[in-house]
């Protein structure tokens, strides 16, 4: 099975420009939006397979793939649907839960954006 995927696509530009996007009115910056672009992201599609990744979670890792599989069992209450328990219990949770991963209990996390469905 294959899935497409979107990339950040290399430009020569990101050698001297982070790569960038702006998700608010540039004019509240006081910024002419005609002159300044809201991003410089260029962006490539890859088709890629799809592997069942069961029994084989530990073969994947942050410094190799740039992603890692773990688990994590919550509590029999948890309503990932109540906005109020996601912002007062589920993200502190889980920010705790990625110190954790990576080693670094000194680590600051940041939830930047939820969306309750």
């Amino acid at each position: 099975m294959f899935a497409s995927f979107e990339y950040l696509q290399w430009q020569e530009l990101y050698q001297r420009q982070k790569p960038y996007e702006v998700f608010f009115p540039l004019s509240t910056l006081g910024v002419d939006a005609d002159k300044i672009p809201r991003s410089n992201l260029m962006f490539e599609t890859k088709s890629l397979p799809i592997k069942d990744v069961r029994g084989r979670m530990h073969e994947y890792n942050l410094d190799d793939q740039g992603f890692a599989f773990s688990t994590h069992s919550l509590s029999g209450n948890a309503d990932l649907k109540d906005r109020a328990y996601v912002e007062s219990s589920y993200i502190p949770l889980m920010g705790d839960f990625v110190k954790e991963f990576i080693e670094e209990p000194s680590a600051r996390t940041f939830c930047f954006d939820i969306r309750v469905r």
